[in-house]
């Protein structure tokens, strides 16, 4: 009699713990979003042209290029890239109703391997200039409404394909380069 006891309970236990088990797992599907409405928010998936609107920011890559050379000054300096220089240009408004801040750490390129290549911080500046593009520095301030023409230069492995552009202040959204 003791036996048959011990034996359900513990069938008893063994059914609590797997209904907790299943109904946690079915509330934690049901809460994408706050308020547990179900409704998940993926993150965008946008093509050169594209205007994508994030957080702050409105982004639109406008076009993309590839060199092993740039020129950074009237007076012919230049810099070789280790790989290919992937140059990225695109137009960022501030759609935020402050000023806000936004450099080339807010970026990364990726590749289709898994590769991730961050922004060149120092030929970068000095082409952007060169193009008589507006520079992004660490931390500058961009006021609210106004268009910022710039670009984003990555040195990468000249055989790199399926390159994407990562928006770090836009929770994941990215921007298919088409290379």
């Amino acid at each position: 009699m003791i036996k048959k006891l011990g034996i359900g309970c513990g069938g008893l236990i063994l059914l609590i713990i797997v209904i907790g088990v299943a109904t946690s797992a079915g509330s934690q599907r049901g809460s994408g979003t706050p308020g547990g409405s179900g409704a998940t928010t993926a993150p965008q998936q946008a093509k050169v042209g594209d205007s994508i609107r994030a957080g702050n920011w409105e982004y639109q890559v406008t076009k993309t290029d590839t060199q092993k050379t740039v020129t950074w000054s009237q007076f012919g300096n230049k810099t070789d890239a280790k790989g290919t220089w992937f140059i990225v240009y695109l137009t960022l408004t501030n759609r935020g109703n402050q000023n806000f801040g936004i450099g080339t750490q807010d970026f990364a390129l990726t590749d289709v391997g898994g590769v991730t290549y961050g922004g060149d911080t120092t030929t970068g500046f000095s082409y952007a200039d060169f193009q008589k593009l507006s520079k992004l520095g660490f931390g500058d301030q961009y006021p609210p409404g106004v268009p910022v023409n710039t670009l984003i230069m990555f040195d990468i492995n000249p055989a790199a394909t399926g390159l994407k552009l990562a928006l770090k202040q836009a929770s994941g959204t990215t921007i298919d380069l088409g290379k």
